[in-house]
């Protein structure tokens, strides 16, 4: 078994030896070492993680219901409509 930043580590399990308490410091700990940039791309990550979190538990679709390119896909019925682009455009 190795160990890694405080994880037990068995061929492709992993097994959290950590409180959630303890990552949580360990995070605000290294956060508050970084600059206000860094900072703020942290925040964004995080942001990130819990919508695709959401999105794992809820199933919600990547794309939202009321998408108005959404509801448009398909609304036209004429043939090919780019077949003669080329010459339309260079002549």
């Amino acid at each position: 078994m190795n160990s890694f930043m405080g994880m037990a580590v068995e061929s492709t399990q992993v097994v959290y030896m950590e409180s959630s308490d303890q990552v949580l410091e360990k995070i605000n700990m290294a956060a508050e070492r970084l600059s206000p940039a860094r900072k703020m791309e942290l925040l964004d990550y995080v942001e990130y993680l819990l919508i695709k979190e959401l999105r794992t538990k809820n199933s919600l679709p990547q794309q939202p219901a009321g998408d108005p390119l959404l509801q448009f896909i398909g609304g036209v019925s004429v043939g090919h409509l780019a077949s003669s682009i080329d010459e339309d455009l260079y002549g």
